[in-house]
């Protein structure tokens, strides 16, 4: 039955009929010739499919369709190839090497087959994203996070790694704020993949952020205190940009003693922050400066004093001295005050045959570091001795 060319037919038990066949006999009763089988026209076609990236099509032979065997012959195998293995939506499934048989005899030869391609659909692989954990973050002024992640689901050998773009709900200080991220495939083989989800959120805190701020203060004369005076406003550094803060200190600063000095260390405190963005930074309560601390003026002035001229008795030299400041008293001073009685650039000493006359009394021999010491001279005047 199969196909082939000069087939042999052999026809046998010839008989005669018709209303004559009596008149006539056969000089044979068989008869050998030959013929032409020619194969059956089938069609294989492939089915379609779809599969996700990263994996194998069905090459089960119940992948294509068979048109039309005959009763009792059927498909043992066939071959199919795909077109691409990469992501694709027009792809081809081509089938070839189909094998028929009928029981264990292979009965291909008896077919003329023609291959008709399926459709190939290559759908992106999905793959899961994870982001776990977002920055804290000091204030800046911005919405940006930063956050860690990554896929799983990635083929070995390829790259894609995950994009990804985190913000906080709003710019302000806070703890325990919304962080969106906004996922994405990125890499050399990104276009093999395909997300399952598209955005993460997280929490994370923006910290306060700290400013620096400088603060001037008024120099002043040594009034024995450590008071001093803080100019109130303040100088920020550290401000972003576009941020309405400002800052305030009391106008009661502290030196670090109430001793005289240059470039003396002050402490202004009551540092408070104000305006609409104040509530994102932090400032020290209190800011360091300098000021100098001047001498006071102090007066030492020689008593008057007077005696008559012959006297014994000489006078006991004394001083008045002015301008201490917060209570002090000449326990203060260094130094030991002497006095001088001079007559215009002389010396002299004063003894009871010391001529009637005035003379100057010239203390001296006090200092002070905190007070800047003016001397006074006082008058002693010799009396003319009555006679």
């Amino acid at each position: 039955k199969n196909a082939g060319n000069n087939k042999t037919v052999n026809c046998t038990n010839l008989v005669l009929g018709g209303n004559n066949a009596n008149n006539y006999n056969l000089t044979s009763t068989s008869l050998t010739k030959t013929v032409n089988i020619t194969p059956k026209n089938i069609n294989v076609t492939a089915k379609n499919q779809t599969v996700e990236y990263g994996t194998m099509i069905s090459k089960d032979k119940n992948q294509v369709e068979v048109l039309t065997l005959i009763s009792g012959d059927t498909l043992d195998s066939v071959s199919l190839t795909e077109s691409t293995k990469g992501v694709t939506t027009n792809g081809k499934i081509t089938p070839s090497g189909a094998v028929i048989k009928n029981g264990s005899n292979t009965v291909t030869s008896n077919y003329n087959i023609t291959y008709n391609a399926g459709k190939l659909v290559v759908n992106k692989k999905k793959v899961t994203p994870s982001i776990t954990s977002c920055n804290n973050k000091e204030y800046d002024g911005n919405v940006n996070a930063t956050c860690d992640g990554s896929i799983s689901g990635i083929l070995e050998g390829e790259t894609a790694n995950l994009g990804r773009t985190c913000t906080f709900n709003n710019k302000n200080v806070e703890n325990n704020k919304t962080v969106t991220c906004s996922l994405n495939v990125t890499g050399t083989n990104k276009d093999n993949y395909e997300l399952t989800i598209n955005s993460i959120t997280k929490t994370a805190n923006i910290t306060k952020k700290t400013l620096t701020g400088t603060v001037t203060a008024n120099s002043k004369t040594y009034d024995g205190k450590v008071n001093a005076t803080c100019n109130s406003s303040v100088t920020l550094s550290g401000v972003v940009t576009g941020d309405a803060v400002s800052a305030m200190a009391d106008v009661q600063g502290t030196f670090d003693n109430k001793n005289v000095g240059t470039s003396k260390k002050v402490t202004c405190s009551g540092i408070t922050l104000l305006g609409s963005d104040s509530g994102n930074y932090t400032i020290s309560e209190s800011i360091e400066t300098t000021a100098n601390i001047t001498k006071a003026q102090l007066t030492v002035k020689a008593d008057n004093k007077e005696m008559t001229y012959g006297d014994n008795t000489l006078p006991t030299y004394t001083k008045t001295i002015t301008g201490f400041v917060n209570n002090e008293t000449e326990s203060v001073l260094d130094g030991s005050i002497s006095y001088a009685v001079k007559n215009g650039n002389t010396t002299v000493t004063v003894s009871s045959s010391t001529n009637a006359g005035n003379y100057d009394i010239v203390p001296s021999g006090l200092t002070s570091s905190n007070y800047e010491i003016a001397y006074t001279k006082g008058i002693l005047t010799v009396n003319r001795k009555g006679i």
